[in-house]
């Protein structure tokens, strides 16, 4: 596939991008109601975005 394409994980990716916009406060649970997929994937998303440098990360308890 050519890189002027979008696969599935640019579409989630998106779609996290527009959650952070609304609530800049998420986790993987909110992540995976959002997109419909597994605490696992949706962990996997956030981890890769994170990698990217697209997403900042803090834990708070």
């Amino acid at each position: 596939m050519s890189d002027d394409k979008f696969n599935v994980h640019d579409l989630y990716e998106l779609r996290v991008m527009e959650q952070v916009e609304d609530s800049p406060r998420l986790n993987n649970r909110m992540v995976k109601e959002k997109l419909g997929v597994s605490v696992r994937l949706a962990h996997d998303i956030l981890g890769r975005m994170v990698s990217k440098g697209l997403l900042h990360v803090t834990k708070h308890h």
